[in-house]
């Protein structure tokens, strides 16, 4: 017989990474549920390669492709328990808020990986699939918060 069931939850997540290029990164990921839930604690964390398309001088829509774990426990006895490590999906976007200011006498320069052409703020939003795997419930996660690239 085939039971649905529906949880939501709030939590934090947090994200450190490194841009390769302006069009493919590294990044992991952490998150915890911890604010309100319906009947379960999700816990989940990552590494991701992150391919990026950037749309004008301050934004870029992104992909996340990685291996990650997930832990789903049960408050309620009702929500399906997880506890597996297998593929992880997502797409977002973020954008700059910070002004690109010439560094070391330098002006107007295309992006080198180096990370020190716009260090400042930044937003971000995206969807999570946290575990592609056969036979495991969706888990899918939407974030949204505030960047800072130094």
């Amino acid at each position: 017989k085939d039971r649905k069931f529906k949880d939501t939850t709030y939590g934090v997540m947090a994200r450190v990474g490194y841009d390769i290029n302006q069009y493919i990164g590294v990044e992991a990921r952490g998150s915890k549920t911890n604010l309100k839930s319906d009947g379960s604690k999700v816990e989940h964390g990552g590494i991701y390669v992150k391919p990026m398309l950037p749309v004008g001088n301050a934004a870029n829509i992104y992909g996340l492709v990685g291996l990650a774990k997930t832990k789903v426990k049960s408050k309620n006895g009702k929500t399906p328990k997880v506890n597996a490590d297998g593929l992880a999906l997502g797409i977002g976007m973020e954008v700059d808020l910070s002004k690109d200011i010439p560094r070391d006498g330098r002006y107007s320069r295309s992006f080198d990986g180096q990370g020190d052409q716009e260090k400042g703020l930044g937003l971000f939003v995206d969807y999570e699939r946290m575990l592609v795997k056969k036979n495991a419930p969706d888990l899918d996660a939407v974030s949204a918060g505030v960047t800072y690239d130094f």
